[in-house]
């Protein structure tokens, strides 16, 4: 009689094991599947600001205390900087004294510069 418990209780035993890694793998698919809908869902809440100018459209600067007035910028993106905390224009400014790319707020450029119809570069 005593055997037949030992046994009926290993049987259980296995099979709450086995239960607990069923269990186990369904709820890392759950986690899997809700992590995934999450970050699909953050990706999709980041709205891009309404600009002037699209990417490859050139620009040149109203304002003479713009480093590079008189030249002529291609803007090469529009991406979010931690530094400014806002989504600016990331120009190619070929002739500049101080560097050839930057990153410029992209209401101040929309503000201050116009777009040219040809692009020399």
């Amino acid at each position: 009689m005593r055997s037949k418990l030992v046994k009926a209780n290993v049987r259980l035993e296995s099979y709450f094991k086995n239960l607990a890694h069923i269990l186990a793998y369904r709820m890392r698919i759950v986690i899997t599947l809700l992590l995934i809908s999450f970050s699909t869902h953050a990706m999709a809440e980041i709205e891009f600001p309404e600009t002037k100018y699209k990417i490859s459209d050139c620009i040149s600067p109203t304002d003479p205390s713009y480093s590079w007035f008189g030249k002529s910028a291609r803007v090469e993106d529009i991406v979010y900087s931690k530094k400014i905390k806002d989504f600016t224009y990331r120009l190619f400014i070929p002739n500049s004294n101080i560097s050839q790319y930057g990153l410029f707020s992209i209401w101040l450029i929309d503000l201050q510069t116009f777009k040219l119809i040809r692009c020399p570069f």
